[in-house]
């Protein structure tokens, strides 16, 4: 979860969130709670009120570690009005965080998912091939109704996608990035979802971060069934939840 937490954010000297670890960087959420049955990681963002920080360090400090997943953090209602008397409090994320322990797949990795499928193969219909920094691309128009109009930068590497219809309808890319891990990111144009696509390219692409020496991450909100599927059918293992409130 410290791995986890590095990834996702920019942390200063003192541990505060200056900023998400994209490019172009975003702002951070205003509160980070990562919990695992062995412990909870925390970080605010940099920029937090001197007691408002405060209040909401001792608050975090004795929230227990995660019991059963899924389950409410206990300081969550009283985060929120810390955090509301300052400015309101304009969204909250909570969801399950994944590791893959091995390239999907293999042996190793099918162990411990939350909502897990039976492994299957790659869909024959489904054929990742990875697209390079700055490469240019067609994206479908479903794709680009979701904001994917630009090449992809160095940062959002490895990615792979899948074409039908002379068109990329499916892409895992590193949404989130650092020497030691990555993120998965993954996005389907809705005409073609449920037809095994997502699934083949986030293995890909986790299978080409864990082979470059790095932690390949998957995380989801709880409400993302669909997203959480996608996990199960691949095997990696739950670590523990993340909670961010903005």
């Amino acid at each position: 979860m410290r791995l986890q937490a590095r990834t996702l954010f920019r942390l200063d000297d003192e541990g505060r969130m200056a900023s998400t670890s994209e490019e172009p960087p975003f702002s951070a959420p205003r509160m980070f709670l990562g919990r695992t049955a062995g412990g909870n990681v925390w970080h605010l963002r940099h920029d937090l009120p001197h007691e408002q920080a405060e209040n909401l360090a001792a608050l975090l400090e004795r929230e227990p570690p995660l019991g059963v997943p899924g389950a409410e953090p206990g300081c969550l209602a009283q985060a929120i009005v810390i955090l509301a008397r300052d400015q309101p409090v304009t969204a909250i994320y909570r969801g399950p965080a994944f590791v893959f322990d091995a390239a999907p797949g293999s042996q190793l990795a099918v162990s411990e998912a939350i909502g897990r499928e039976a492994m299957d193969p790659l869909p024959r219909t489904a054929s990742p091939r990875a697209i390079g920094e700055g490469e240019t691309v067609r994206f479908h128009r479903q794709l680009r109704e979701m904001g994917w109009s630009e090449p992809l930068n160095a940062a959002q590497q490895p990615c792979y996608v899948v074409e039908a219809d002379g068109a990329i309808v499916a892409l895992c890319h590193s949404s989130r990035s650092s020497p030691t891990a990555a993120e998965a990111g993954v996005s389907t144009a809705p005409d073609y979802r449920r037809r095994g696509f997502a699934r083949s390219v986030v293995r890909s692409w986790a299978a080409e971060v864990i082979a470059g020496g790095r932690v390949a991450f998957y995380s989801t909100s709880w409400e993302n069934a669909a997203s959480q599927a996608i996990a199960g059918g691949l095997g990696p293992r739950f670590f523990g939840e993340d909670c961010h409130i903005t």
